[in-house]
């Protein structure tokens, strides 16, 4: 129980739906930061359905991708810009990019080999079953030497889910997720000439710019009510994580404090994280209100069933693998849940009780039998539907690939024996959200502040492993009963 008042039964109905859209899956890491450089900016010459990957892992015809309209080849930038008619080994010597024990390019910037070993440098994560590695998308030209249709094959919106999800948490109204990164990024340039330099040269290479910040850029609605009205339980959500972890990350002392592609790791790892968690989360929250509903509660008890709940089961490593994996409990929670929303959006229509007070429409869905009836099925019985949110969660979440070239440090769940997947993030993952509880960098929490951060996230990990993996990397010095008052490093 909340040691407040949860305020839902005078809200309307319609207010019951978090404002989020529909999520596709993820391809890589990357294309968050990529899609958001896309609501920001438009590219000359450039279409705005253009297929951009980055490199292609294996030699091969490339893909075709269908469309509504036709279809297009997808094109790697790798490719252009190391050709021979390409005009950017040119644009880096202009630039003014260096190299150690030289002020700028000389006759060598225009070698073919030294233009590979600098994107070589810029190489991001690939998955097992991959055809190509993403960029690191460390400036506005990196992220936008890939496209989200290039690299789904399809058009999402993932930019404008991550704004909604920023609204969710309580973010600051005259702030986005897009802007936030964009000054960050701009301050990433100013502290590392050579980064600003790259970034230059692709702006001006043909073909990949110059870009040209947009005017108008797309909304992403109206704030939550129950959100508004109830910061607390807000702030005790991935949401609220989400709106803290990247308030700290963008701010001037973290983007000071830490390397460009570090920092950009870092971005990639909240954002996958919010977003697989967020999408979790709002499927728990559409099974508290069938619970409440069901059960003759009013909306008030979805919230005090909610706070903090454990979105992902963290079952102690000594126990059996096969008792540790989660990916079929995600997998029913999301599908059903989707099912209950859907339930919940059509009899709510149907009875014109969109404008209603929660606690009035409380008492019309319950006299409708069929209804009832309808709400315990989606809540019980497995499903096949809703695949798209259960990829999207998944492919956020997932380590794609553990070892060598194109490695994914960043990941939450791991694959074990083949066929089981569990919470067990890397040094590197922890590391970010260990750091990310402080405003500031060379800094230090306590463990009953990271338990918060994890707790809002949805997930309670056993304190004894917590605090050994803590000790390993590094960050903590444990104590015999790992008391919350232990004493946690930042990473930086």
């Amino acid at each position: 129980m909340p040691s407040w008042e949860p305020q839902v039964n005078n809200l309307e109905m319609n207010d019951l739906f978090p404002k989020l859209n529909r999520p596709e899956y993820p391809t890589s890491p990357e294309i968050f930061i990529s899609s958001i450089a896309e609501r920001m900016f438009t590219v000359a010459g450039v279409p705005s359905d253009a297929r951009r990957k980055f490199r292609r892992l294996r030699r091969q015809a490339d893909s075709v991708a269908v469309s509504g309209k036709g279809s297009s080849k997808v094109e790697f930038s790798w490719e252009r810009l190391t050709s021979l008619s390409s005009d950017f080994p040119l644009k880096l010597q202009e630039s003014g990019f260096s190299v150690p024990g030289q002020s700028r390019l000389s006759s060598l910037g225009l070698s073919d080999d030294f233009v590979s070993a600098i994107l070589s440098g810029v190489i991001g994560t690939t998955s097992v079953k991959s055809d190509s590695f993403a960029v690191s998308p460390m400036t506005p030209s990196l992220a936008l030497l890939q496209t989200v249709r290039g690299m789904k094959g399809t058009s999402s919106n993932f930019a404008g889910m991550f704004e909604q999800i920023w609204k969710l948490g309580g973010g600051d109204a005259n702030e986005s997720v897009a802007e936030r990164w964009l000054s960050a990024s701009s301050r990433l340039m100013e502290q590392s000439p050579q980064l600003k330099a790259l970034d230059s040269a692709l702006d001006s290479t043909h073909g990949f710019g110059p870009r040209t910040l947009k005017e108008k850029r797309e909304e992403a609605g109206p704030f939550w009510a129950i959100g508004l009205e109830n910061p607390n339980f807000i702030s005790q959500t991935p949401m609220g994580w989400f709106n803290r972890a990247w308030t700290n990350l963008t701010n001037e002392d973290w983007i000071d404090a830490l390397p460009p592609r570090i920092w950009t790791d870092w971005a990639n790892s909240v954002l996958r994280t919010a977003f697989g968690m967020t999408y979790l989360w709002e499927a728990t929250w559409y099974h508290a209100l069938a619970d409440a509903i069901v059960s003759g509660k009013n909306a008030n008890s979805a919230i005090e069933q909610m706070g903090a709940v454990e979105l992902i089961p963290w079952q102690p490593e000594d126990l059996p693998i096969s008792l540790r994996g989660v990916k079929g409990s995600m997998d029913k929670k999301i599908r059903t849940g989707s099912e209950i929303r859907d339930v919940l959006r059509k009899y709510i229509t149907e009875a014109g009780i969109e404008n209603s007070s929660a606690a009035d429409g409380f008492l019309q869905l319950r006299k409708n039998p069929n209804f009832i009836k309808k709400l315990v099925a989606a809540k019980n019985l497995p499903t096949q539907r809703h695949s798209s949110t259960v990829e999207a969660v998944s492919y956020s979440l997932n380590i794609r690939k553990e070892f060598g070239e194109g490695a994914d440090h960043f990941g939450l769940l791991s694959l074990k024996s083949a066929r089981f997947r569990v919470p067990d993030p890397g040094t590197e993952w922890l590391a970010a959200v260990v750091s990310l509880s402080s405003a500031r960098p060379q800094g230090s929490i306590n463990l009953g502040s990271l338990l918060f951060e994890l707790n809002s996230m949805g997930l309670n990990p056993p304190n004894g492993e917590l605090v050994g993996d803590l000790e390993k990397a590094g960050l903590a010095r444990g104590s015999a009963d790992s008391d919350i008052g232990l004493k946690i490093d930042t990473a930086f």
